[in-house]
């Protein structure tokens, strides 16, 4: 079909969009004051409330990812020990971001609370987190109660055994301290059932008593599948360095 023979241009009243949004605009300026808000809000409010949800989401997008991004998290650490206080988290967290970190008004700890309370729905809630943070290799400390020796579960859960831990001899050499005190000896079911030490007493260690945090039977452990072994060394050469 030709240009010239196009019924649709043929109709008289067809106009082009350019031609519409010169009317349209035209046809407001011709208002006057309180007539033409009324008019603009009438016809456009759908159009104007969309714009400004769309500028508001760039201008918070922007914001929180380029002008202030929140602290890129360094370092993962479970807490399954007993209940504490947020200001004595903070002070142990923030004081090992210090060590940690060159730019620790853009990098922290983040620290994970695994709390139980004999809610069953709860408590299998606490445990799906676990496993699933677990395999996806984003924890890499746990700090908690080791209740029961035969089974190595961690606190009253059995969310984390004693093969989910490596074996901390080979955290301490890298951090060049020799290994304190007793530590509790698992079954690693990937090396033919050979003991190794999974976890140490954070008994008397400094930071921890400075933050207000009771150490009693309270344990470190250092996942199996941690992708951050020099964080981690760098972590007990602050505790125990």
């Amino acid at each position: 079909m030709s240009e010239a023979n196009n019924p649709v241009r043929d109709n008289p009243y067809f106009r082009p969009t350019k031609q519409k949004i010169a009317e349209e605009l035209d046809k407001i300026k011709g208002m006057k004051g309180r007539t033409r808000w009324e008019y603009i809000w009438a016809y456009y409010r759908i159009s104007i409330v969309v714009t400004l949800a769309i500028i508001a989401i760039a201008a918070h997008t922007l914001y929180t990812q380029v002008i202030n991004p929140p602290p890129r998290s360094i370092m993962m650490i479970a807490w399954m020990g007993q209940w504490e206080h947020e200001e004595s988290f903070s002070i142990f967290r923030e004081a090992l971001t210090d060590y940690l970190s060159e730019y620790p008004e853009r990098e922290t700890v983040t620290i994970l609370t695994f709390f139980t309370g004999g809610d069953p729905q709860h408590d299998m809630a606490m445990h799906q987190r676990f496993v699933a943070m677990t395999a996806a290799a984003e924890i890499d400390i746990v700090l908690g109660t080791f209740i029961d020796l035969y089974e190595f579960d961690a606190r009253a859960l059995g969310i984390a055994r004693d093969w989910s831990f490596g074996d901390i001899d080979y955290y301490f050499d890298e951090a060049g301290i020799g290994l304190p005190g007793e530590p509790l000896i698992g079954y690693h079911v990937f090396e033919d059932y050979r003991p190794f030490p999974f976890a140490i007493s954070l008994a008397d260690v400094p930071l921890l008593n400075e933050a207000g945090i009771s150490t009693d039977n309270l344990y470190f452990a250092v996942m199996a599948n941690t992708q951050r072994v020099d964080m981690v060394t760098r972590t007990i050469r602050r505790l125990w360095g």
